[in-house]
């Protein structure tokens, strides 16, 4: 296995499309292409979470509650950290 050298520019690139879909509430629920059915994890404030399912139903609670308390969510980005992995 070898390591691709244009990580950086993958992992800001995959960061830059999860993003655009997640702040567009019309092209959100595509995101759970971006998860597997059964691999994916996702630790959200201290929850962890896996596959796509499940992943999907607590980014949806969390939202909905947002909307419902009448809170506007402003998400930022200070920085994206990509960290290299052999291709399969």
């Amino acid at each position: 296995m070898a390591l691709n050298l244009q990580y950086e520019a993958i992992g800001k690139s995959f960061v830059q499309q999860y993003y655009a879909l997640f702040d567009d509430p019309t092209q959100r629920s595509n995101l759970v292409n971006m998860y597997n059915v059964e691999l994916s994890f996702m630790t959200f404030e201290g929850v962890q979470l896996q596959g796509s399912v499940k992943i999907m139903e607590k980014l949806n609670l969390e939202l909905g509650l947002i909307q419902i308390n009448g809170k506007k969510m402003i998400r930022t980005s200070r920085r994206t950290v990509v960290r290299p992995a052999t291709d399969r």
